[in-house]
């Protein structure tokens, strides 16, 4: 594999290796119709990319018409096809699997050498929490001393070399690619973060997870999801764990210990106020955070979380009990969570002197907006003001409504019914500077649904400055050290 070019910063749509693969050995269930003995260095799902020796595999999501596009894969030199359904084109070898995406995401991680056999990958997946959870999780590991890769929302880490970036969910050449990179460069482990758009596209297929962490199951129906849906891909996630393989899951949720109860196999659970293996309970908590005791057997340690809140202490609890999982001390593990200042896009604060808080947060769920409103009434002696993000579903609004003093609204349609606390605006620009003018002394303003590319995110950040600065400098509002 050529690691220049796996770490170009675009995704590439042909996946490389010097190394063949016989596509017999590599495919299972396949029905072979022409040659059975092809080898391949290459492959993609793309029909206009196709280069000479590629293997097509055809996806029937990603074109209008499959035969069409498989011909001019083939006129573009692909040497054999793999499909979920035998199709009319009989210049190359067909291989019919039951599902083709499964198929790719196996070959992809075939053609690379199979990274997870000699890595530890572990999988953070559930409705929200996943990326605070694989960030501890990468920092644990790096404090441990271990060299561990990550590829969470906005961060791509493979041991080496950082990359911020904010694309879809990684499919499942960019996936063979990162992990590639991870063990080439000595990791020992990596963390990957499974979202629900990944899981319905199988772009894990192939990668053998050595831990399963399950932060929650708490799934909206904001945007059209399926609670349902969600979770019957976290059991079939669960389900498909190898035996060797140690599921982590949250006590406090009621459907992940149902995912729990059918498991047969290594299990950790954590809990906050209950019966668990890794057990959390928080004995104080303020504006400066919270301070956690961590309890696993004998062994106890407290912990210091610059973020109150008992959903964010849960997402420190989730990286602590993972990072057991993997066999790292809670000594280790603790001061792991603790070397972490801050977290990008987690409740950071923007301390310019004003004498009010300003929470930014790039959670935009109804869950992670609870959690966001929850932590800030925790820490707050006045009002909690709430900044949502552009066109907010009903869903957040409500959750914003019930637990927020006074909630903001950027919406370029009809304002929706949501009480009279709420204000509705044209657009996030407004509600950002409508929520630092009204903002007296005490109030707490979170800005909810922050925009998660990191030049976007920056540049709001920027903008809060320049606003507190100008409110400062018009006003005789006392200036508080921060």
């Amino acid at each position: 594999m050529q690691l220049t070019q796996a770490r170009r910063p675009r995704v590439q749509k042909t996946l490389r290796q010097p190394v063949g693969v016989c596509l017999l050995d590599a495919l299972a269930d396949v029905r072979v119709f022409g040659d059975r003995s092809v080898h391949a260095e290459s492959c993609t799902t793309d029909a206009t990319d196709t280069r000479p020796g590629d293997v097509y595999f055809a996806l029937d999501s990603c074109v209008e018409d499959p035969t069409a596009a498989v011909k001019l894969a083939v006129q573009c030199g692909a040497k054999a096809v793999v499909t979920d359904q035998y199709l009319p084109v009989f210049e190359v070898p067909q291989f019919v699997v039951p599902d083709a995406r499964v198929a790719y995401g196996e070959f992809c991680q075939r053609l690379v050498g199979d990274p997870s056999r000699s890595l530890t990958v572990a999988g953070i997946a559930g409705a929200h929490g996943k990326s605070t959870v694989g960030r501890l999780l990468a920092r644990i590991q790096r404090h441990a001393g271990a060299r561990c890769g990550c590829l969470i929302d906005n961060l791509e880490f493979n041991g080496a070399a950082a990359l911020e970036t904010h694309l879809p969910a990684p499919g499942a050449a960019r996936l063979a690619r990162w992990l590639g990179d991870c063990e080439a460069e000595g990791c020992g482990s990596a963390v990957l973060e499974l979202s629900p758009r990944s899981l319905r596209q199988h772009s894990h297929a192939g990668i053998r997870l050595g831990v399963l962490c399950l932060t929650n199951q708490t799934f909206d129906r904001s945007g059209g999801r399926s609670p349902e849906e969600e979770r019957l891909l976290a059991a079939a996630l669960v389900e498909d764990l190898p035996p060797f393989a140690t599921l982590v899951a949250n006590a406090n949720d009621p459907h992940c210990l149902k995912l729990l109860a059918g498991r047969d196999g290594l299990c950790v659970t954590y809990g906050l106020d209950k019966p668990a293996d890794v057990q959390g309970t928080v004995v104080e908590c303020g504006a400066g955070g919270q301070v956690m005791m961590v309890s696993i057997g004998a062994d106890t340690a407290a912990v210091n979380l610059p973020i109150s809140g008992d959903s964010f202490a849960l997402d420190y609890l989730a990286a602590i009990a993972t990072a057991h999982a993997m066999g790292v001390s809670l000594h280790d593990a603790a001061s792991g969570v603790e070397s972490v200042a801050k977290l990008p896009g987690v409740m950071q604060g923007s301390p310019c002197g004003q004498s009010f808080p300003v929470l930014i947060d790039q959670g935009a769920s109804a869950e992670r907006v609870r959690a966001s409103l929850n932590s800030a009434r925790s820490m707050t002696t006045g009002r909690v003001i709430a900044v949502l993000a552009e066109n907010p579903p009903l869903s957040v609004c409500s959750v914003a409504t019930a637990l927020g003093d006074l909630v903001i609204c950027p919406r370029d349609g009809e304002p929706v019914e949501t009480g009279p606390q709420t204000k509705h605006v044209e657009d996030r620009f407004s509600a950002v500077a409508l929520a630092l003018a009204l903002a007296e002394p005490g109030d707490t303003v979170v800005l909810t649904g922050s925009p998660k590319p990191p030049a976007c995110r920056r540049a709001e950040e920027g903008l809060v400055r320049q606003l507190l600065e100008l409110r400062l400098s018009n006003t005789r509002e006392p200036v508080t050290m921060p």
